[in-house]
């Protein structure tokens, strides 16, 4: 029962001090506790159970500096990731509203390469059209030269030319 309360004590005043002094650097020794001192006294040496006690509140105390230590650096630690997962929450959405941009300039960009494209195949259909129109003429174009020069013969024939031999030629094809 002594043990108890006297842990309680312990802890109540660890917790009460600990609060206040948590804003100012804990110093913090990894050595063991140095044991209690034997038992001079009479009373002492009939009862060992209070210096296993007083070991094992020793014990306790080092225990909670350790934890307590171990505490502080736990909270540090989650301070920096909260602040890190602050930052990447706001690259995403920053990342995000690019997306929703670059998404609509994508279908904007699209769209144009569409109407170009169709626009592209509509003149080749008339370039086609037009190369159709002039090589399908072409032969035509020949034969109405040709009876052109043949009637300018003529003229010049009746008016008194002299022909000479492009004249035997042409007849001659």
């Amino acid at each position: 029962m002594r043990s108890v309360i006297s842990i309680a004590v312990i802890a109540v005043s660890l917790v009460l001090t600990g609060c206040a002094e948590m804003e100012k650097p804990v110093e913090i020794r990894l050595t063991e506790p140095a044991k209690p001192a034997q038992a001079t006294t009479e009373r002492q040496r009939f009862d060992g159970a209070t210096a296993q006690q007083e070991a094992q509140a020793a014990s306790q105390v080092y225990t909670t500096r350790i934890l307590t230590e171990e505490n502080k650096e736990l909270r540090k630690q989650i301070d920096e990731l909260t602040a890190e997962k602050e930052a990447l929450m706001e690259d995403n959405q920053v990342l995000e509203k690019r997306a929703v941009l670059l998404k609509e300039n994508l279908a904007q960009t699209e769209k144009e390469l569409e109407e170009a494209n169709e626009l592209l195949i509509d003149m080749r259909m008339e370039l086609d059209k037009w190369k159709e129109n002039v090589l399908g003429y072409r032969e035509e174009l020949r034969t109405v030269h040709t009876e052109q020069l043949r009637a300018l013969a003529k003229i010049l024939k009746l008016m008194g030319a002299e022909m000479v031999q492009q004249e035997q030629q042409s007849e001659g094809q």
